[in-house]
């Protein structure tokens, strides 16, 4: 069976495991899951965020 890679993994970051929140225009949802994410995940897990119609906050 195939390994997955995930996004971000280098050969230094070996056990670094990336999760990718998504959502419609990133307008806030999925950053607001990457913070809690951030700040509650044990330290080899990364969280990023992103959006399928990304949108400038005013």
């Amino acid at each position: 069976m195939k390994k997955m890679k995930f996004f971000g993994n280098s050969k230094d970051e070996k056990n670094k495991k990336t999760v990718l929140f998504v959502c419609i225009q990133n307008a806030g949802r999925s950053q607001i899951a990457e913070a809690f994410f951030r700040k509650y995940a044990p330290t080899n897990y990364e969280g990023i965020s992103a959006g399928t119609e990304p949108v400038v906050l005013q």
